[in-house]
């Protein structure tokens, strides 16, 4: 009874606008989920009994009684009660009431729902955008929704109208403006004004980012631009967009590179190769090593596996235990380590029989191995485990958040999430908590917009 007063208590602070943030909690005295600000404040009185956390489309429940809720998408929250879907606005007021079988999150301002196996596109005021039912319907994106309309497939916008009336065979989502379309059997792409501007006549097509395009015909590979000028013929069994304006092509099994005037730099030679980063790749003629971009070695070849150079740094495997090498080739953390994970802003994670440690990119050990994991870094923070307790290090290794807590989760949205051996609590960077209400669960902050 005292919490429930406690809880009017902070409703009654809850201001009428939209806080920035959010969390699903449960109290420890009450059945319910609720939804609390950065301030621990109460944003909406009633609660909801399960919070479905997954990012699954099917937002699953064990009573049909019962109402589960999801994260937000544009600012709108997916809700299931009575096994139909609605949806809140982000101050929970229920805009669109449940009655879909099948509902998705909001996208580009419009939902795909559906009642059996019909699918619709709703806006935020749950008005239909068409009259038409198709049997498949995508998210929408760059303003228009991908379906299946009797038995072709279209591009509808947020009036309901087709791009194209006669639709295609296939077809992908528009992404940064163009979509790749099917037509009499040939692979073409379309623009957003439905225009043609790579013509329907490739046996498959594939975006390469910036504006180039690999395209197949007659079984090999090579690419266009997106005025349909050819840049690279197509006599490539396989082709891989690389950095440092190569491209790795295969002839006869064998890998080697090319540049974008189709001019050959590394002959076909190798079993398998990396992608260049900092002047560098992983090859494999046999054993894997590094080669620069002229295709001198810049390593021996010796190692049993070998990822992409990240920053400078090149990690790789010899005899079972890792090491890591400069862009150079030079050695600066020698093949003794169990792990090493790729540098991440500068900073490299190792790990011996000890536990793990941090080192820079030159190889000098930042902190020696000591703890049982280390996360990622997020807000220049690590999650790291040490005496069966969980903390947080920032990049000089140093504890910023001691070691006390039996659960926690890495940094999400600015804000940490610890259990102490009895509940969960909230913490900013420096550890301290943002509210001292005990909780009984907690999820994730959110941005409510």
């Amino acid at each position: 009874m005292k919490h429930i007063i406690h809880l009017l208590i902070l409703l009654f602070f809850n201001q009428a606008q939209a806080q920035r943030k959010a969390a699903f909690v449960k109290f420890f005295d009450q059945r319910l989920w609720y939804v609390i600000d950065e301030k621990g404040q109460l944003l909406y009185d009633k609660g909801f009994d399960f919070i479905d956390v997954s990012d699954n489309e099917e937002l699953n429940i064990d009573n049909a009684k019962k109402v589960v809720i999801a994260y937000p998408s544009e600012g709108i929250f997916r809700f299931k009660k009575f096994n139909t879907y609605g949806y809140y606005n982000n101050q929970f007021s229920e805009i669109i009431e449940p009655q879909f079988e099948v509902a998705f999150d909001f996208s580009d301002s419009i939902a795909v729902v559906g009642i059996e196996n019909e699918r619709r596109y709703i806006d935020h005021k749950g008005k239909y955008i068409s009259d038409k039912t198709f049997s498949v319907a995508e998210q929408f994106s760059n303003g228009y929704g991908l379906v299946n309309y009797k038995g072709r497939w279209h591009f509808i916008n947020k009036k309901g109208i087709f791009l194209n009336e006669n639709g295609f065979d296939d077809a992908y989502a528009f992404k940064n403006g163009y979509a790749v379309i099917k037509k009499d059997r040939k692979w073409g792409i379309i623009n957003l004004k439905g225009e043609m501007v790579i013509p329907a006549m490739y046996d498959e097509l594939k975006k390469q980012g910036d504006g180039f395009i690999a395209f197949k015909q007659n079984g090999k590979w090579g690419i266009i631009n997106l005025k349909g000028e050819l840049v690279i013929p197509a006599i490539y069994d396989e082709l891989k967009k690389q950095g440092g304006g190569f491209i790795a092509f295969k002839q006869n099994g064998k890998w080697g590179f090319i540049n974008w005037s189709n001019k050959i730099i590394i002959e076909a030679k190798y079993k398998n190769v990396g992608t260049f980063n900092d002047g560098i790749a992983a090859v494999q003629p046999d054993k894997w090593g590094y080669i620069d971009s002229t295709g001198k070695a810049v390593s021996e070849f010796i190692y049993s596996e070998a990822e992409d150079c990240n920053e400078g740094v090149a990690v790789a495997l010899k005899y079972g235990l890792w090491g890591a090498l400069d862009k150079t080739g030079k050695k600066i953390l020698g093949f003794n380590y169990n792990k090493i994970i790729k540098s991440e802003n500068g900073i490299i994670r190792y790990k011996t029989g000890k536990g793990w440690g941090l080192a820079d990119n030159n190889g000098k050990i930042i902190k020696e191995p000591q703890f049982a994991r280390i996360g990622d870094f997020e807000y220049d923070l690590a999650l790291v485990e040490m005496d069966g307790r969980i903390g947080f290090i920032d990049k000089a290794g140093e504890l910023k958040v001691p070691a006390i807590f039996v659960n926690a989760f890495e940094f999400e949205n600015g804000y940490g999430r610890v259990r102490t051996d009895t509940d969960w609590h909230y913490i900013d960077r420096s550890g301290n908590y943002l509210f001292k209400t005990n909780l009984r669960m907690a999820t994730r902050y959110f941005s409510i917009e």
